[in-house]
């Protein structure tokens, strides 16, 4: 069997059973090709299902109620508010809209033309009968007073349109005489 001194010499190779056996290591060579992706794996097995959330709030409290006929307004009255054209869990009670679960609500509200209105007249919102700063609206003696609010109410709390006005005429012309609309959004 041939030996040699391990890299002592750069060609120290003799004859094995396959072929030259080298005792030497020689320079490494350059780095090969990249080999093809392989195929993807199986998808791996579905995760546990979280748990169930908390229910949000019900989206089904909402209510349109208005006055078809002509009305008086005065101060410390709510304006009528006798006839509903829908409602969900909301109902009106002395011309006041009981208010059944806190959350948001979208109002719309108003009234139609009042010819005999005068300067200091006006409409607002009233929560259990005080004013809701921000819903004061002067009254028109030629055309419908009108707003839109979003009010934060607590459940329990009654809801109207008040007056500033002493025995002002409002007209059913062209339209109801107040109109109160409230949806709630949250």
């Amino acid at each position: 069997m041939f030996t040699c001194d391990p890299c002592f010499q750069d060609n120290c190779c003799f004859p094995g059973p396959i072929g030259n056996q080298c005792c030497c290591t020689g320079p490494t060579g350059p780095t090969g090709a990249t080999g093809a992706t392989g195929a993807t794996g199986a998808t791996g097995a579905t995760g546990a299902t979280g748990a169930t959330g908390a229910t949000g709030p019900a989206f089904d409290t909402f209510g349109s109620f208005f006055d078809p006929a002509a009305q008086v307004i005065t101060t410390g009255v709510p304006v009528n508010l006798p006839s509903t054209i829908t409602a969900s869990n909301l109902s009106v009670v002395a011309d006041s809209v009981f208010i059944p679960d806190t959350g948001a609500y979208l109002i719309g509200y108003g009234i139609n033309a009042a010819p005999t209105a005068v300067a200091g007249n006006n409409i607002f919102l009233a929560v259990n009968g005080v004013a809701v700063v921000g819903t004061e609206r002067a009254i028109s003696i030629s055309a419908g007073t009108n707003s839109t609010v979003i009010l934060s109410l607590t459940a329990g709390e009654f809801l109207s349109i008040m007056p500033t006005a002493v025995a002002v005429a409002v007209t059913n012309i062209g339209g109801a005489s107040a109109n109160l609309n409230i949806t709630r959004i949250a």
